[in-house]
């Protein structure tokens, strides 16, 4: 039987690396499967990202809740391992429902254990004390690239 995951990993995979090259990002696939990463995203000044592709669908209450671990499959069945922080930039998030990229630096994920969520729809009640990790923050793709020189980068398509 064939699994589902890798499809859905490959469709990730797909239209990330479309998002990217429509905003001027050259994409890099690493050739082994093992890697920690799936895409290298090139800017015009030559910086790389190493991002990690997550395929989420949106749940019911207007979330997407990306779990912070890589999931890989062989004959013993699923296998999930921790992210090493070291040897990942960001995440690429592509969310099918509405068929959007969301661009997620370690730096946001690095304290946090077991997820990261997103919310897409506002919620039916909104509380104080809860930080909210709106989706239209992380939409941006020229914050792959900023950490790495300490300036703003823009990408092609920006005016």
């Amino acid at each position: 039987m064939e699994n589902i995951t890798n499809y859905k990993g490959d469709i990730g995979v797909a239209c990330v690396m479309a998002d990217l090259t429509k905003h001027g990002i050259s994409v890099a696939l690493p050739i082994a499967g093992h890697l920690p990463f799936d895409i290298i995203a090139i800017n015009n000044c030559g910086e790389l990202s190493r991002l990690s592709v997550k395929f989420i669908t949106k749940r019911k209450n207007g979330t997407l809740h990306v779990p912070l671990k890589t999931m890989s499959y062989n004959s013993s069945g699923p296998n999930s391992k921790s992210i090493d922080w070291n040897k990942v930039d960001a995440f690429a998030i592509y969310c099918i429902d509405n068929n959007k990229c969301y661009y997620v630096d370690s730096s946001y994920l690095i304290n946090l254990k077991s997820e990261f969520v997103i919310r897409i729809d506002p919620p039916k009640k909104m509380s104080n004390s809860k930080i909210i990790n709106w989706s239209t923050s992380f939409e941006n793709i020229d914050s792959l690239f900023s950490k790495l020189s300490g300036v703003p980068y823009q990408s092609q398509t920006d005016s």
